[in-house]
């Protein structure tokens, strides 16, 4: 049976955006195999299927539930503990091979076929954490409820609040601390540009500009009853891990650029022209090119990349009502700015309304400016929710349409206190 078959056996839903290039795409097409969760030592762990078309990444039920059968398994022997561990080796040890790959003479090809294998480890990093959400959201729903009574949502959002740094907080404290901006941007520059392959970095112009205007750290304190401090610990890890698998994805793209380059000269493509083709035809020797629609599938150990969709282009649509989960309690109006990428938070001015699929580290200058946040995405260990609650600002995730139906300069209010935003004619 071919993975396009395969795929259709299960029930899927749009689930997340992307304005991924195919050459993004493409990354993520084996990371689901068993042999990369196994070449991390998350034994009998895997993720069953992926499904990406039309600039969405789709979600199965039966996917999650699989994964979350695996996992109750593992985390007998096995803690979220272990897991950040493991990032953290395979992020040094990785690091330091495509340092190397850059700076060595070896066959293009084979050095691109290496950087895949490191991305496609990363991709099995990327899916766990999905996996350890819905395992973790189970948890909660079940045992929170018996010890905390009022306005369990909000407890959760407070009590998950990470206590680890990413590497945004990290540049932060760095900032603060005084330390050269030559080395700031070295170590973090990268941070700007995430899966852009060709946007600029953090320069020292721009270290310095936020050294200006970076605002005290703020404490965060929670009482969290006794008999639930060891399932917040771990769950304010997944936090932290949640960030921090993607800051690695997305430092080793920035890193691999140099070799991403001499792939395009090797096969006479301008280098800006990269992102119109897969990986794979590049790693074969047989570059294909696509433009326009694009699919990236996998089921088990078979993956599919093409231009024909495998679920109907229309399925889906979006309600005409806006409304998620509160994140932090509040009710502002404002001008809606929508972002996609770092490339449009320069947009976001002091009151606007910072509308956007969800946040990243890298918003974080916006997000000082704007009064509210409303996100496509979001749950318990998003980035929106964390920082509206260190921020003290209104913010509904997980709405689903907002970016949809929404556009730069309405006019809305966002009603945290009940989770709705609404267009003000």
């Amino acid at each position: 049976m071919s993975v396009k078959e395969d795929i259709k056996k299960l029930k899927w839903e749009r689930w997340l955006q992307r304005e991924f290039s195919p050459f993004m795409w493409s990354l993520f097409g084996d990371g689901i195999k068993k042999k990369y969760f196994d070449m991390l030592g998350f034994n009998g762990v895997y993720f069953k299927a992926q499904l990406a078309q039309n600039n969405y990444w789709y979600e199965s039920p039966d996917v999650w539930d699989h994964m979350v059968k695996l996992l109750n398994v593992y985390l007998i022997d096995h803690s979220i503990f272990d897991i950040t561990d493991r990032l953290n080796v395979f992020y040094k040890e990785k690091k330091q091979r495509i340092l190397e790959i850059r700076k060595s003479d070896g066959d293009v090809k084979e050095q691109l076929s290496e950087i895949y294998e490191i991305f496609s480890q990363c991709v099995a990093f990327i899916w766990i954490t999905h996996g350890l959400e819905e395992y973790y959201n189970i948890k909660l729903k079940k045992e929170v409820p018996k010890y905390v009574k009022e306005d369990i949502d909000t407890f959760i959002l407070d009590a998950s609040f990470p206590t680890k740094k990413n590497k945004h907080a990290l540049m932060e404290d760095a900032i603060r601390e005084g330390v050269d901006p030559k080395k700031i941007v070295e170590d973090f520059g990268w941070i700007k540009v995430r899966d852009n392959l060709y946007a600029e970095p953090f320069s020292v112009d721009d270290i310095r500009k936020m050294a200006k205007k970076l605002k005290p750290k703020k404490e965060h304190n929670v009482n969290i009853p006794e008999i639930l401090k060891q399932l917040f610990l771990e769950v304010q890890e997944l936090v932290f891990f949640r960030t921090e698998r993607t800051d690695v994805l997305y430092e080793f793209i920035f890193l691999s650029r140099p070799l991403f380059k001499k792939v395009a000269k090797y096969y006479s493509i301008p280098y800006l022209n990269i992102k119109y083709y897969t990986i794979q035809s590049l790693i074969s020797g047989k570059p294909k090119k696509y433009i326009g629609d694009f699919c990236m599938a996998s089921y088990e150990n078979d993956t599919y990349l093409g231009k024909e969709f495998i679920l109907e282009k229309n399925d889906n649509v979006v309600d005409n009502k806006i409304k998620g989960m509160i994140a932090y309690k509040g009710d502002v109006k404002g001008k809606v700015k929508i972002v996609f990428s770092v490339s449009d938070i320069d947009k976001v001015e002091e009151g606007d309304i910072l509308v956007t699929q969800m946040t990243f580290p890298s918003y974080i200058s916006a997000m000082y400016k704007a009064a509210a946040f409303v996100t496509d995405e979001g749950g318990i260990t998003c980035h929106a929710a964390i920082v509206a609650r260190e921020m003290k600002k209104p913010c509904i995730i997980g709405t689903k349409n907002a970016t949809s139906l929404l556009k730069d300069g309405d006019l809305v209010e966002v009603d945290a206190d009940n989770g709705v935003v609404r267009i003000v004619e």
